[in-house]
């Protein structure tokens, strides 16, 4: 536990550290307070840790889905694509053999009044 006593120790030897004055028993014992101190906050940190890397997890899930939905509509775009080319295609194809049969339809009819 961290209390008043050890908190003002921490604090007199970080001072003397400032000053370059401790011995190298100050050092250890300043070396442990502050791995005490230290592993305390890690401790105090560790539930808001949890919580991050959970909802790290979730968000990294929910980033895999929405990407695998958008490699989805990527190919249905890319199908959709394909088939209105063929559309096109197939249109003006009509459009051309429409042209065709008129032209000749066209022709016969003439031929016809041509022979009254």
């Amino acid at each position: 536990m961290w209390d008043d006593l050890k908190r003002q120790r921490f604090n007199q030897l970080r001072g003397r550290e400032w000053k370059s004055a401790l011995t190298e028993e100050e050092k250890t014992e300043l070396a442990a307070l502050t791995q005490e101190l230290y592993d305390m906050e890690a401790s105090y940190l560790q539930p808001a840790t949890n919580r991050l890397e959970q909802e790290t997890a979730r968000r990294r899930a929910e980033l895999e889905r929405a990407l695998e939905r958008n490699r989805r509509l990527d190919t249905l775009i890319r199908r959709k694509e394909g088939l209105l080319a063929r559309i096109h295609a197939f249109a003006a194809e009509a459009e051309a053999e429409q042209a065709a049969l008129q032209k000749e339809y066209q022709a016969l009819t003439e031929e016809a009044e041509v022979r009254r």
